[in-house]
């Protein structure tokens, strides 16, 4: 097996043929990226951070990036061909990021949305988006969770769209043709939505057992990763049109 140069796996971005793994040490004082070739499963330290943590990762566009740093302080280190990152100062406190061919989309912690150009290292003030947290980009939109609700950017119009979805938005992920959103409600009960990608109307939901925190859609499937009603680490497949659920793999 791979190992990271830390215990605790926070994030996961693929790329190309490779798996990018973020890592932290307990109590996120320490972080690293890693890179890990699909074909020979052999690890790379690509970034090895010991006095401060990685938040996120995320790629697109053929690129890779990560957030890491402490408080108005965050940092955004970008990975491409060349052999080491480009590193960028975003005199915020970063959250969240999403990638698309365009650049890299980032949430902040007072609710707003920035883009970096790749090939400038510009960094754009776009939205305003209240509680902003969660984002993914792709399909020419921006979606970011945004306490009960998401908020749809699109690149073309430059306009800002919100939908309630009545409960929090924890995780959210672009599908073929669809948008799924995780949500916790005030007794702790989560429920997977499924959105249309042009209206953000819900389209169907399912009510979800323990506490899933991740999402992806992937080999017509959307895998929901998080803990069982016993606080088990599982792997469930949701089928995307019945939302039927069935548990992969307990991980306990």
């Amino acid at each position: 097996m791979p190992r990271t140069p830390y215990p605790y796996t926070t994030r996961l971005a693929v790329s190309g043929r490779s798996v990018w793994v973020a890592s932290i040490a307990n109590g996120y004082i320490s972080g690293a990226v890693s890179r890990i070739d699909a074909r020979t499963q052999r690890a790379t330290t690509m970034l090895w951070l010991p006095h401060q943590p990685v938040w996120d990762l995320c790629a697109g566009g053929g690129l890779v990036w990560a957030l890491y740093g402490q408080g108005n302080n965050t940092r955004l280190a970008r990975f491409g061909p060349a052999a080491h990152p480009n590193f960028t100062a975003l005199h915020a406190r970063a959250s969240w990021c999403g990638a698309d061919k365009s650049g890299v989309w980032i949430t902040t912690a007072d609710g707003r949305l920035l883009h970096v150009d790749p090939k400038t290292d510009a960094i754009t003030n776009i939205a305003k988006i209240r509680g902003a947290f969660t984002i993914e980009a792709g399909g020419g939109s921006v979606w970011v969770g945004a306490g009960a609700g998401v908020a749809r950017f699109d690149e073309r119009s430059r306009r800002v769209q919100t939908f309630a979805t009545g409960s929090t938005v924890e995780a959210l992920a672009i599908g073929a043709n669809r948008i799924w959103v995780l949500t916790t409600n005030r007794r702790g009960r989560s429920t997977l939505l499924r959105l249309d990608p042009a209206t953000g109307h819900v389209q169907a939901r399912q009510r979800l057992a323990g506490s899933p925190t991740d999402i992806h859609e992937s080999d017509a499937h959307v895998w929901v990763g998080g803990l069982d009603a016993g606080r088990t680490p599982t792997l469930w497949a949701v089928e995307p049109n019945t939302l039927n659920v069935r548990r992969v793999l307990s991980l306990g």
